[in-house]
């Protein structure tokens, strides 16, 4: 643990080091909040938002199981190879602004995918039955640095065949 002195310096050197902009004071004053934390709280709580900013996310642990998936239903959601998502429990992930701009649309019996209606940015899906209380996101949506130390490549089977999966 380190004394709020020292989580205070932390904290500048983390929010500088994230561009430094206005929108990250909420999450870093309330990751900040409590009498003692340690370093790992504040690097935990990150934000990010859609491509035209009408939606802003909080994140308030640190994300896990970070997966490239290769499924046919990701492919067509992003336009790409494939989507990345980091998962976390849903009471840690909260809306900042802009819920009510978030479209749903249910992908499968048990999958619910959350995106902005205004710039069609991909955000959230949730209703996993082996995870029901998590919430997995787009991690290319963060508007903070984050760094993840392992990631897996998850759908093989219906990965394209225009990606060589060694160079992604």
């Amino acid at each position: 643990m380190q004394s709020r002195s020292g989580i205070s310096v932390l904290a500048a050197t983390f929010y500088r080091r994230s561009g430094g902009h206005d929108s990250q004071q909420p999450c870093l004053s309330a990751c900040i909040a409590g009498s003692t934390m340690s370093t790992a709280s504040v690097i935990d709580c990150l934000q990010g938002s859609c491509l035209c900013g009408a939606v802003t996310y909080q994140i308030s642990s640190r994300p896990k199981a970070v997966t490239h998936c290769h499924c046919t239903m990701c492919q067509k959601q992003h336009g790409a190879a494939f989507a990345t998502y980091a998962s976390v429990p849903k009471p840690d992930f909260r809306y900042l602004s802009g819920e009510d701009r978030l479209t749903s649309f249910r992908s499968s019996n048990r999958v619910t995918r959350k995106f902005c209606s205004v710039c069609g940015a991909n955000i959230e899906w949730h209703g996993s039955t082996d995870y029901p209380d998590w919430v997995s996101f787009t991690l290319a949506t963060l508007d903070m640095p984050f760094t993840s130390y392992k990631a897996k490549h998850v759908h093989l089977a219906s990965k394209v065949c225009w990606l060589d999966q060694t160079t992604s």
